[in-house]
């Protein structure tokens, strides 16, 4: 059977930039980093709910308790056109309706998901109502994303302030909020997205002159996205703090008794 040129090269690409996407993914490092340090606070045997779960990628730091998921529906890899499908979910339900007595967890995780629903302060609502007293709420979403998952994204971040209003009238209290990196790293991250799009415009746009532009681009622009950037990034944000562009916000909460 004779391979297709472009898609060998397409395969090709796609295996180059996966590395450099692991290697310079900055900012789910520090979610994740955060995340860690929050599991290893919760206390053996809690009731944790994970709503939203996906791929459940934080079962195994929550392995020490109770872990339960949440999702809207149950989707396979080939479903969801991706390597990784969900996994095993226990509550395929609308997250504003998720069927559960009131004050059933301990600890609940919201992580890169009130950007896909299209009423996120009905959801923080829902939230509240199946968390215990003194209870735990993670909850992280972007400040500043592209589409994806589409066509289930309905927006596009979401402000300190954003958390501080909707969580509070919900009665959550204990408010704790971090930002995901600052401004420099923040458009590195972009830097990197520029660069993923040259690719797939190299590769999968038919108009020649902008194929001709993107490898122009790549040429040039490699050595500043991938090399003179992150170095520059992480020079300027450990100088200079400014959290006006991070890429989002790490959100701790307790459910008020």
């Amino acid at each position: 059977m004779k391979k297709n040129p472009v898609l060998t090269f397409k395969v090709f690409l796609f295996r180059v930039f996966k590395p450099l996407e692991r290697i310079f993914a900055y900012n789910r490092k520090r979610r994740d980093k955060w995340m860690i340090k929050q599991a290893n606070n919760i206390p053996n045997g809690s009731k944790v709910l994970d709503v939203g779960a996906g791929g459940c990628p934080h079962r195994k730091l929550f392995s020490h308790c109770e872990y339960f998921t949440q999702d809207f529906v149950q989707l396979s890899a080939v479903q969801i056109q991706n390597q990784v499908g969900y996994g095993k979910i226990d509550f395929v339900s609308d997250i504003l309706n998720i069927p559960v007595p009131d004050k059933s967890y301990d600890v609940i995780l919201c992580t890169e998901v009130i950007e896909h629903i299209p009423d996120p302060i009905s959801a923080i609502k829902e939230i509240s109502r199946i968390l215990k007293p003194g209870g735990t709420l993670l909850i992280t979403a972007p400040l500043l994303s592209g589409l994806h998952q589409e066509p289930y994204h309905f927006y596009g971040g979401y402000t300190k302030y954003w958390y501080q209003k909707f969580l509070t009238e919900n009665n959550l209290s204990d408010i704790n909020i971090e930002p995901n990196g600052s401004l420099y790293t923040t458009y590195f991250s972009l830097g990197l997205t520029t660069f993923k799009s040259f690719l797939e415009i190299m590769v999968e746009d038919k108009n020649l002159l902008r194929k001709l532009i993107a490898i122009i681009s790549l040429i040039i622009f490699s050595p500043i996205l991938l090399i003179l950037n992150p170095i520059f990034s992480f020079l300027w944000e450990s100088v200079f703090q400014r959290e006006g562009f991070t890429a989002g916000y790490h959100v701790l909460a307790k459910k008020s008794s």
